[in-house]
């Protein structure tokens, strides 16, 4: 077990308050390794990256990369969705877009966004043709161990057991907060947050 959680799980320090906090979420497929800064440090462009995050400064919108648990190849498309957690106005909307125009996110109105408004998301006018999610609920495992140690050493299993156990909705993301508490996993469209899972 990594230093940081077994430190906090001797110490007994209490998880309540401490989950990250964010009105709408904004997930995008990204196979293949992260770095600590995954928005930047990805196979996905560092351009891109630096201006979703200026995109979404201020917009309650807390954007995270995913991928399926295992070692996964590069798709001709990937999966993105938007998730809007606020009780009882929640809801999850996905699209696919082509892997090689992800480009097509900055035209997302990530304040409407963040504001509970998915028009943007699933107006083709605005890059992205999503429709409502129906599956599953999704359960995303924190996964990146260029982040934090702890979260590729308790999360990664813990997101491959999920799946073999036949989870669905089960995705690895880069970053939820609370390294020290892991594995961490939030659950969407309901915006739960569990530590120590």
């Amino acid at each position: 077990m990594s230093i940081c959680a077994t430190a906090s799980r001797a110490l007994g320090e209490p998880l309540a308050g401490t989950a990250a906090t964010a009105r709408t979420w904004l997930l995008i497929e990204q196979p293949g390794p992260w770095g600590a800064k995954a928005l930047t440090s990805s196979r996905l462009d560092p351009g891109l990256g630096r201006r979703l995050e200026e995109a979404a400064r201020g917009t309650g919108v807390r954007l995270g990369l995913i991928r399926r648990p295992g070692r996964t190849a590069p798709t001709p498309t990937r999966r993105v969705f938007a998730a809007h957690v606020v009780p009882g106005q929640g809801w999850v909307h996905e699209a696919s877009i082509p892997s090689d125009d992800a480009e097509r996110l900055l035209a997302l109105d990530l304040k409407e966004l963040g504001a509970g408004n998915a028009t943007s998301f699933l107006d083709e006018a605005h890059g992205v043709s999503g429709t409502p999610y129906t599956g599953a609920p999704l359960v995303c495992v924190c996964a990146n161990g260029k982040r934090d140690r702890c979260c590729a050493l308790l999360g990664r299993p813990l997101a491959a057991e999920l799946r073999a156990a036949g989870t669905e909705g089960v995705w690895e993301v880069t970053h939820l907060g609370g390294h020290r508490f892991s594995p961490t996993l939030l659950v969407l469209p309901y915006g739960y947050a569990y530590g120590r899972a």
